[in-house]
């Protein structure tokens, strides 16, 4: 057991090593990680506050919402050099056809602007939009996985 182990270590260390050469958030190879300087290779906002929800077939902001959006912001004013995009989702019941999927997901994007606005951040670097895709396929339409598919997706990058 303590073999498997020790070989395991070694092999992640490997790993590391070989993978610092593609990721420039790695050090170059015999460093070690550095945390002390914030990696952007990935947005800063992830999961679960990457994603807000919204009632069936509403734009309004719940409490719940604003406290997400709220961590978002404070996530994201640190670095006014990302540009922001916001994905609105809405199920396929409360928006059957693709362009109302758009247009309800692009109103709750806007929404989740307004709110981050509002917030302190620049309204130029937010990018709201609406998405005609489902977020996923569910085998059951019950309301619970109806309710994971009405979200704004918020994500952050360099422009």
């Amino acid at each position: 057991m303590r073999t498997f182990f020790i070989l395991c270590m070694s092999f992640s260390f490997v790993g590391a090593a070989v993978s610092a050469e593609r990721n420039p958030c790695l050090p170059p190879v015999g460093g070690g990680l550095d945390f002390s300087l914030p990696c952007l290779y990935h947005s800063p906002v992830s999961p679960p506050d990457d994603k807000v929800f919204f009632q069936p077939g509403s734009v309004e902001l719940t409490p719940k919402t604003k406290m997400v959006l709220n961590r978002q912001a404070a996530i994201l004013k640190p670095f006014p050099n990302l540009e922001v995009r916001l994905t609105g989702y809405a199920d396929p019941r409360e928006a059957p056809s693709a362009q109302s999927r758009v247009e309800l997901g692009k109103k709750r994007a806007i929404a989740v602007r307004d709110y981050l606005v509002g917030q302190g951040m620049d309204e130029r670097r937010i990018k709201p939009a609406g998405s005609d895709d489902v977020p996923y396929l569910t085998r059951q339409m019950e309301e619970r996985n109806l309710a994971d598919m009405r979200h704004v997706w918020t994500d952050a990058s360099d422009p």
